[in-house]
Formats: C-alpha cells, structure tokens, sequence
C-alpha cells in the first residue's frame, strides 16, 4: 500500500514537471517565432498558478537549454541586468554576483575590441567566488560557461597585503565568520582553483582570507569621510 502511494505521488510530480516543461516550451518557441524578447519574471507571470514559484521557471529554462545544447540567449530569454557600465572608460559595476547580461557584456569586450578586464572585489570567501564566477563561470549553468566566461580577466584586488601597502582603517578589516571559512574551504577544494589558477593560491599569503577579511564598502565610506573632512578644512587650501 505504502508503495502503492509513492507510485502516485511521483506520477503527480512528474506529471507537474512535464506540464511546466510544456508551457515554458511553448513561451519560447512563440518568443523565438515573433522574434520578440522575454526574461524569467515575464513568463513566470503568464501561469503563476501553474509555476507557483519563479525557481520553477528558471529550473525550466536551465533544463530546456542543457536538452536542446543552447544558450538561454538563443532562446530570446533574458535576465534584467542589475550591472552599470560608465563610459568612457567602460567602469562595470556588477553590484554583487554577476548576472548573464553583465558577464556576456565584459565577453563581447573581450572579444571584439580586446579590452583587458580587471576585477577588484572583497578580499574573502565570497568576493573571490565572484571573482571565479567572471573567470569560469557560475556551477548554476554551467552549460553556458563557455560562452560566458572571461577567462583574460585579471584580480585587481583587494589583497589582505594592501592594509599594510595602503594604510586601510582598522575598520575595514573584519574576522571571518564560521559560515566564511566553510565558504573558503569549497573554494579550494574546486579543481579549476588548482589546475588552472593555482597562483591564486600564493600570490599573497591572504589570497583566501582564513581569519580576517577586507570589506571594500567600508573602506570606500571610511575615505570618502577623510575626503570631506579636508575638503572642509578651512586651513586645508593654506601654503605651508
């Protein structure tokens, strides 16, 4: 009876999956037809009762892409890009995890005019994640890392080394909490960190932050104040 009602119950949840499947189906191949655009959240609100949660359409999409060998790109699906570029001299600020649009835009820099890309980020677990992220792509779609990945970017920083070299605030460095460490031991154990960037692993003795990290916010607020306190010293613009 027991196994009777498992039987059941998977029927219902493939059955689910399968409708779900049909449906993003469907958006796309209208979306590629009319040769029109559309991003997660769109089709995601065409049946909310069907998919209940936006995770359900984004799974959707990841499987469509790895069944049919295609970028979401050759689907006509899009994300809303949460980067800034500031010309002239292309300053992208990928606020965080970098999403498709923004690393498809560094790629396309890359490889039309040959800019070289560099990254600074913060110097812990999470800020080299990222980092890896425009290097070799996010483990979500891998699939797509080949035609996402940057692999010329060069780190900028931060380094643990640059409190010293540049005098940061003690402020700016904070210790790692236990779900940093964690985070920081995934990052080594991953094979391209060892095979394809093992410098990254010496290239400073903080490279992989173990008891302190640097927080590029607080640095930034913290000179921003120094700024402004001599630019509104009255004695600030008096020769010596």
């Amino acid at each position: 009876m027991e196994g009777k009602h498992w039987s059941v119950n998977s029927y219902r949840l493939l059955k689910k999956i399968q409708d779900v499947l049909l449906r993003v189906l469907l958006i796309v191949q209208q979306l590629v037809q009319e040769n029109k655009h559309g991003s997660k959240r769109d089709i995601y609100y065409m049946h909310p009762s069907v998919f209940k949660e936006q995770c359900v359409v984004d799974r959707a999409i990841n499987d469509i892409c790895i069944l049919l060998q295609c970028s979401r790109h050759n689907l006509n699906v899009v994300s809303v890009g949460n980067g800034n570029s500031h010309p002239p001299s292309m300053f992208c600020m990928g606020k965080g995890y970098p999403d498709v649009p923004t690393r498809r835009f560094l790629r396309l820099l890359t490889e039309t005019l040959r800019l070289p890309v560099y990254c600074l980020v913060d110097c812990d677990p999470y800020g080299i994640d990222i980092l890896t992220t425009y290097r070799f792509g996010s483990m979500q779609i891998a699939y797509d890392a080949k035609s996402l990945r940057i692999p010329e970017i060069c780190w900028l920083g931060a380094f643990l080394s640059d409190h010293e070299k540049y005098q940061f605030p003690q402020q700016c460095l904070l210790p790692l909490t236990a779900e940093d460490k964690q985070k920081a031991g995934g990052l080594l154990n991953r094979c391209y960190m060892e095979r394809e960037v093992p410098y990254w692993r010496t290239i400073d003795t903080g490279t992989i932050p173990i008891k302190t990290h640097i927080d590029l916010k607080d640095f930034a607020r913290t000179f921003q104040l120094k700024v402004c306190a001599i630019s509104h010293d009255p004695y600030a613009n008096e020769s010596v």
